[in-house]
């Protein structure tokens, strides 16, 4: 498989989208300049804007590249310099690291050995982040790090966090950054139900995914006054411009339109508010756009049905949304079998769709590479769609 550029996003303690880290594959055969090369062209292709809209990016640079003239190529405010090494290779490396470090570069240092954390002491003040992987220490290391780290200017960054416990409790002991599918992670609350209020939402995003008519979204949006009432203030509100007295609900929707309409209800529905439109400020948001703009750019790519694909990318996030089983949420919903076993089971081309999405918020680029060839995608239309849901970022963001 060609090597695919990807990101992941990285909060801060309020758990707002602050940086993203960047990650491509190294190629088998090629020298770390060459991967490093690799990147960097990539990097400028996409658009440095495109792929961070307003947050910087963490990417990875080989120790063992023995000169600065080639990383000097990436513009220094953008970005963290991240260096994965033991205090040997640090200790060997100090002039390089000191020469980015006067050269203003903001670097990360990635500890290979948290045994001896003490032999890296001496050369902390030279980097701005401190990154510990938790998959390989457990609470009372990283405690026990974060407490000696704290004399020194490093940031903790805490990377590969699992659930919403350690987010807890790492930001509590003074943390900084993070990253982790934790966000994606359901924790159930026994007995919870389905809201009216989440099923007419949901209904709502089906209608206008499967091009319903204005009247079938009218008597949906009739059965929920409160949710009507919303619609009405936000068209009413500054932000909108609009100078038009509304006449009824299908006005309402006409004036809309189904794309802003079905944006203004995924806010409603992971946001809880209309207040802060930022994507950004909530990363389950920023992923359920993500999840549902890349499905929807493929599905018409493979002829396959791009409303059913966007849907079922706009459901897949509701168990961490609900704290409902997704079982249970599906099961209260009327929805097409077909749709059920995609979330369930990964059915069929919707269901691999899913999959692939799912597979490269992991980085598991085995199961990229089986959902790819199972669908009879490219590498390269994967990167294309990956960089058009980044443009959409953008957009949105209005920068």
């Amino acid at each position: 498989m060609s090597s695919l550029l990807m990101r992941q996003v990285i909060l801060d303690q309020e758990e707002k989208i602050v940086a993203f880290s960047i990650n491509k594959m190294p190629s088998e055969n090629a020298s770390p300049i060459q991967n490093l090369k690799n990147t960097f062209n990539e990097i400028f292709n996409i658009g440095v804007n495109t792929l961070l809209a307003k947050t910087i990016g963490f990417i990875n640079i080989d120790s063992t590249i023995s000169t600065n003239e080639l990383i000097e190529l990436i513009p220094p405010n953008n970005f963290s310099l991240v260096f994965t090494m033991d205090s040997y290779i640090l200790q060997r490396s100090l002039g390089k690291i000191k020469d980015l470090h006067e050269k203003t570069y903001n670097l990360t240092l990635r500890i290979s050995d948290y045994k001896n954390i003490n032999l890296y002491e001496n050369y902390f003040n030279y980097f701005s982040y401190l990154e510990l992987n938790s998959l390989y220490l457990n609470t009372e290391e990283i405690d026990d790090i974060i407490k000696r780290v704290k004399l020194y200017k490093p940031s903790i960054f805490i990377s590969n966090i699992k659930t919403q416990e350690l987010f807890e409790h790492c930001k509590k002991q003074g943390a900084e950054l993070f990253q982790g599918n934790y966000i994606a992670k359901p924790f159930i609350t026994e007995g919870s139900k389905v809201s009216s209020e989440s099923k007419i939402i949901l209904e709502l995003l089906n209608l206008l995914d499967s091009e319903a008519s204005i009247s079938k979204i009218a008597h949906c949006f009739s059965s929920y006054p409160k949710l009507t009432i919303s619609l009405l203030k936000f068209l009413n509100s500054a932000s909108l411009f609009l100078k038009v007295d509304i006449q009824s609900i299908k006005h309402a929707i006409l004036l809309l339109g189904r794309k802003q309409m079905r944006q203004w209800l995924l806010v409603i529905a992971y946001l809880k508010t209309e207040d802060n439109l930022d994507m950004f400020a909530n990363p389950l948001f920023h992923l359920v756009q993500s999840r549902l703009s890349i499905m929807e750019i493929l599905a018409e790519k493979l002829n396959i049905d791009k409303y059913q694909a966007s849907f079922i990318g706009s459901l897949s996030l509701l168990e961490p949304l609900m704290h409902i089983p997704m079982k249970d949420i599906l099961n209260e919903l009327t929805l097409d079998k077909i749709i059920k076993k995609a979330i369930l089971e990964y059915y069929g081309d919707l269901g691999i769709l899913l999959k692939l999405v799912l597979s490269a918020e992991e980085l598991n680029y085995e199961e990229i590479d089986s959902c790819l060839k199972l669908l009879d995608l490219k590498t390269k239309d994967f990167q294309e769609a990956l960089i058009l849901s980044y443009k959409k970022d953008v957009l949105e963001l209005k920068l």
